[in-house]
């Protein structure tokens, strides 16, 4: 089998469901939770069988999974507080292990910067074995609390790629440029890892929570061409309404409620995308989405977007804008 290739693009993003879906190494849903339009920059650097994403996003709850075939590592680039990830409060010097399939859940209060590392399965096995931080058994994910002083030239080494790919891009398929770049990562990273401890990872508890999220946003896109209510989705998954209310705020910081609020307005601004017609039409897809109080539905509507239902109506997805040749 060919090595897979070397190269490297930079894309801004000021729709969440198209930085969802570049993300690579993991199948990602984007809800935004501040108000106002969303904004995104996104940076890949594909060293053959290392690839290196470098992001920055604005405030998100997101859900998801690791891809498969891939062993990754996700590190913020500023460590920002208020950051839930898998139902754990995030802090400045930790960092996330993930195998594929792994659940990827998280809350982000805040404008945020991360870097994604990924390798082969085989060689992530071998490099976390190697530097003494292994995966239990059947975990999924793991947390990491690294030292600072680690974690400084680990992020400086993603700054300083980044901006050399941006100003470089033509010499980014260059055999030396893959090569030293993979050998100063592997230095940092074992660096990090030879002081880093496990301080979390996933429990039955932990496991229980996410499992009832991901089953209750399974069940709402299941039923994506109608509205879906709390009620509904207890009895669906034959659970009361404080254990899911408790379980949401674990992984997602919010209730159930605030959350699928959250998601049909995202489905009805996905819907108005993808409509022609006239304003008329917002009326309709808003109720379809259980949105009857119209004049209310605007006001939030515009709040959490930046811009009035009827704007958004036959809008195509912009789709990410390459910044330079890779």
């Amino acid at each position: 089998m060919p090595d897979p290739p070397i190269g490297s693009a930079t894309f801004r993003f000021d729709d969440f469901d198209s930085f969802a879906a570049a993300i690579s190494d993991a199948d990602v849903v984007y809800v935004p939770v501040n108000p106002g339009s969303f904004r995104a920059e996104l940076t890949q650097i594909q060293l053959g069988r290392v690839i290196i994403q470098l992001g920055r996003d604005s405030p998100h709850l997101s859900r998801g999974v690791a891809g498969a075939g891939r062993i990754g590592m996700l590190i913020s680039q500023h460590g920002p507080e208020g950051t839930i990830f898998n139902g754990h409060a995030i802090g400045p010097d930790d960092l996330m292990m993930f195998r594929p399939g792994a659940p990827l859940d998280s809350t982000v209060a805040v404008d945020d910067a991360w870097a994604h590392l990924t390798f082969t399965e085989d060689d992530g096995e071998a490099l976390t074995e190697a530097w003494g931080v292994p995966f239990g058994g059947a975990d999924r994910y793991r947390f990491l609390r690294g030292e600072a002083s680690s974690l400084g030239p680990l992020r400086q080494c993603f700054r300083r790629a980044a901006q050399f790919v941006v100003a470089n891009p033509a010499n980014v398929a260059t055999e030396g440029f893959a090569a030293s770049l993979t050998d100063m990562l592997a230095g940092h990273l074992g660096e990090l890892l030879a002081g880093s401890r496990l301080w979390d990872g996933p429990t039955r508890q932990s496991r229980r929570v996410l499992s009832l999220v991901a089953q209750a946003d399974d069940y709402l896109r299941a039923n994506l061409a109608r509205p879906i209510y709390t009620t509904e989705v207890c009895t669906a998954l034959g659970a009361s309404p404080r254990t899911l209310h408790d379980a949401f705020q674990a992984v997602h910081g919010m209730s159930l409620h605030g959350y699928l609020h959250r998601r049909r307005m995202a489905l009805v601004r996905d819907a108005l995308k993808r409509a022609s017609g006239s304003t008329a039409l917002v009326k309709t897809i808003a109720l379809t989405y259980g949105f009857w109080s119209l004049g209310r539905f605007s006001v939030t509507y515009r709040h959490m977007f930046g811009e009035s239902p009827s704007a958004t109506l036959g809008q195509q997805p912009r789709g990410p804008r390459r910044t330079r040749p890779g």
